[in-house]
């Protein structure tokens, strides 16, 4: 119920790569996701912004539902709103950019309670 948490979900309705991220729950048929040949194992962070690049890669687009979808908020509510989020848009910049992944998980786990 938190008002920027709210805020937050109200960007999914859009159809922009910046805004899909795993926790609203990615819907992919089987045959695409074992084309694609999955998730990078390699990434342990931003591994569904590079899924995600991956499908729109084959010209597949995302539908969004009508539903919504509940996810947790325990992280944000351990680290705070705000703070979480500044975190996860440094990790977002950083990774468009070109970070290593080792430089991404290192913030990730440093940061976060």
């Amino acid at each position: 119920p938190h008002p920027v948490l709210r805020f937050y979900g109200w960007f999914t309705q859009f159809d922009l790569n910046l805004f899909r991220f795993g926790d609203q729950s990615l819907f992919v048929k089987r045959s695409l996701f074992e084309s694609l040949k999955g998730f990078d194992e390699r990434l342990h962070v931003m591994e569904d912004q590079e899924i995600v690049h991956r499908i729109r890669e084959t010209g597949a687009s995302f539908t969004i539902m009508e539903s919504s979808v509940t996810t947790s908020a325990r992280k944000y509510k351990t680290n705070g709103v705000i703070r979480l989020q500044l975190l996860f848009i440094l990790i977002t910049l950083l990774y468009y950019a070109g970070a290593r992944q080792e430089t991404l998980v290192h913030l990730y786990k440093s940061l976060l309670k």
